[in-house]
């Protein structure tokens, strides 16, 4: 009788080391976390200034100098003018340098910082996570690696007992 109780006992450790390694997995890829400005939507909008770049370059080929406005682009040179993914329209200016003009998004928080800041440019930028909660440490992420390091060591566990449970096995099968 006694040789059965270690049975029962191995065998609802790895029910319940089941059920956690199931759950954790669950919970782990459950939709409960908000959902944050990601790297695509910067690149969506990078994508856009680079469209109207290149209306900008047709532009200037044809008609040897920059536009005033981006209105002017349209419909010739550029079918529609799109507003960034926060609704604003892209900031324009002609300006000494390089390209001879400036092209951005003021991005998320709308204000225009002049192509610095939180403003999406399509030159080499990073954007930190105060600025679009990308590439962070959120709640909802720390929760996903737990629950990943919990399912891991249920299911661990989970083996040991049923090489345990096994080796109690085939011991009373041959007592």
């Amino acid at each position: 009788m006694r040789r059965y109780v270690h049975l029962r006992w191995a065998a609802a450790v790895a029910g319940v080391a089941l059920l956690f390694s199931i759950g954790g997995v669950v919970t782990a890829e459950s939709s409960l976390c908000p959902s944050y400005v990601d790297g695509s939507q910067i690149g969506w909008v990078q994508f856009r200034i680079m469209e109207i770049e290149g209306s900008l370059e047709m532009y200037q080929l044809e008609k040897n100098a920059l536009p005033p406005t981006l209105n002017t682009l349209m419909p010739e040179y550029l079918k529609r003018l799109r507003e960034d993914d926060w609704g604003n329209p892209f900031v324009y200016r002609v300006s000494p340098g390089v390209k001879g003009y400036m092209l951005y998004s003021r991005g998320a928080n709308g204000i225009d910082e002049f192509g610095d800041g939180d403003d999406i440019t399509t030159d080499s930028k990073q954007y930190t996570c105060k600025q679009y909660q990308e590439r962070c440490w959120t709640p909802c992420e720390v929760f996903k690696i737990i629950s990943y390091a919990t399912s891991l060591l249920s299911s661990l566990v989970l083996s040991v007992l049923g090489v345990l449970f096994a080796i109690l096995f085939i011991r009373n099968r041959s007592a």
